[in-house]
């Protein structure tokens, strides 16, 4: 009997783990990319009257340069999410933004030419965005990062450059959805928040959803 009893409690102090209440925490991952509703990228959620004007930001988090020059992914909403504005936090040399229904493809860059390129933001958080969003239709509704992907581009998955993989021809580097994956959301509106913020168990969690 206290066997068995010993079992049961082995089980559910890692439940217990999981479950409980925690601070927020920047996602831990190196070159992660998030949704947050704080430019702390601590909070992947918020709850909000129908109707009602809001702002997330779009944030790179560990990355592992020391800077970000270009970064090029999707922003795809669920059903009754909408962007109102999207502005952009620095000065930039291009910004191009291609909407196709709700979902928007951009690429952002500040490469001009060799030592005149100048990085959009310095590590290891860099705030990419500002997204102002209106929540139309009861929810919950997730908000997802993919790859860019407009004609006739279409890239393998979300990416940022820097000042030094450009000098030196090098390729892009990924960046990795806080929520572990471009098929789960990483920013969620009246609704549980999308991952989890435990300090011990955040790896994890993800891990089971890569």
């Amino acid at each position: 009997m206290n066997h068995l009893y010993r079992i049961r409690a082995l089980i559910a102090v890692p439940l217990f783990l999981l479950a409980g209440p925690v601070m927020a925490q920047i996602d831990p991952d190196p070159d992660g990319i998030g949704i947050y509703a704080d430019l702390d990228a601590a909070q992947p959620g918020i709850q909000v009257p129908l109707f009602t004007e809001f702002d997330a930001y779009l944030i790179a988090t560990n990355i592992s340069e020391d800077d970000i020059l270009s970064w090029a992914l999707r922003l795809y909403p669920s059903s009754g999410l909408y962007f109102a504005a999207y502005p952009v936090p620095y000065e930039c040399s291009v910004l191009n933004v291609h909407t196709h229904g709700t979902d928007l493809n951009i690429i952002c860059s500040n490469t001009l030419n060799g030592e005149d390129s100048i990085p959009l933001g310095t590590g290891p958080q860099v705030h990419l965005m500002t997204l102002s969003m209106v929540v139309v239709e009861p929810g919950p509704h997730g908000l997802y990062i993919e790859p860019y992907d407009y004609s006739p581009f279409t890239e393998p998955y979300p990416e940022y450059s820097s000042v030094r993989t450009i000098a030196n021809g090098l390729p892009w580097i990924e960046l990795n959805p806080s929520s572990g994956s471009c098929e789960l959301p990483v920013f969620v509106v009246n609704g549980d928040e999308p991952i989890a913020n435990e300090e011990m168990s955040f790896g994890k969690v993800k891990r089971l959803y890569r």
